[in-house]
């Protein structure tokens, strides 16, 4: 990815995700512990738990991986009062709990370098799966701002990217197509997300992922003239609209 990307992706992430801020395990609306940036400290996959030991064998281990503080007093938490921190907030009360509310029974905090880690780290594991598709083998070649949408896409697990599934996408396979052509206007029209309809995040990233897309076609476009360069993220800024051939619309495919 562009070291610009690399440089954003926490911020971009953070827009809709939740950052720093929120520093403590919680419950999300699936019934799933996680905790800063949407990282998972939950069973490996999507949807729902499955049970509380598959919960427990596959998420706690993540969550130890991470670094843990005392809120109280700094110090740095050990295993078992990370595994007892997760016991606790997982035998809370799920949602329609808002995921502040967990704070108030939360002992540890997580370290602002840990967290990083992690993202910069699971941002790179997904690039790397990304490329081996036919669709996302150019990556590297890509306008920043197409990186950061589709790592953003990846971000609910790269398979729902590269599968049928559209628990990311209503049009995965219309998305990937669009990105093999590097025909960045017709990926905007085919990025709606699932729950764009209802989750008011996934609507306001919806709406960056396609000025995303868009610049991304305006660069292809104009970089000939030297008015852009690939390796420069121009997100949050949208690049002259008069250049898109796709017009902004509130409901483009559905």
């Amino acid at each position: 990815m562009h070291l610009s990307v690399k440089d954003n992706f926490m911020t971009f992430t953070k827009e809709f995700e939740g950052g720093p801020t929120i520093d403590y395990m919680f419950i999300d609306s699936a019934g799933r512990i996680g905790t800063a940036y949407g990282v998972d400290l939950d069973f490996n996959g999507n949807g729902p738990p499955r049970s509380l030991d598959l919960s427990r064998s596959q998420g706690l281990p993540r969550a130890k991986q991470l670094s843990w503080v005392l809120r109280s007093t700094g110090q740095p938490a050990d295993e078992n009062a990370v595994a007892a921190e997760w016991e606790t907030i997982k035998a809370l009360p799920l949602p329609p709990k808002k995921f502040t509310w967990y704070k108030q029974s939360a002992k540890l905090k997580l370290t602002d370098a840990s967290i990083k880690k992690r993202v910069l780290q699971m941002a790179a594991d997904n690039e790397a799966t990304l490329k081996k598709s036919a669709a996302f083998s150019n990556f590297e070649q890509w306008p920043a701002d197409a990186q950061l949408v589709v790592l953003g896409l990846s971000w609910n697990g790269v398979g729902n990217l590269l599968g049928d599934s559209q628990a990311t996408l209503l049009h995965p396979q219309q998305f990937r197509a669009a990105c093999q052509a590097e025909d960045f206007n017709r990926a905007a029209e085919y990025c709606r997300m699932s729950e764009v309809d209802t989750n008011d995040s996934i609507y306001r990233r919806w709406m960056a992922q396609r000025t995303c897309l868009w610049n991304a076609a305006i660069v292809l476009q104009e970089e000939f003239l030297g008015n852009y360069n690939r390796a420069t993220l121009y997100w949050p800024r949208m690049l002259d609209p008069r250049l898109v051939t796709s017009p902004p619309h509130p409901n483009l495919i559905r």
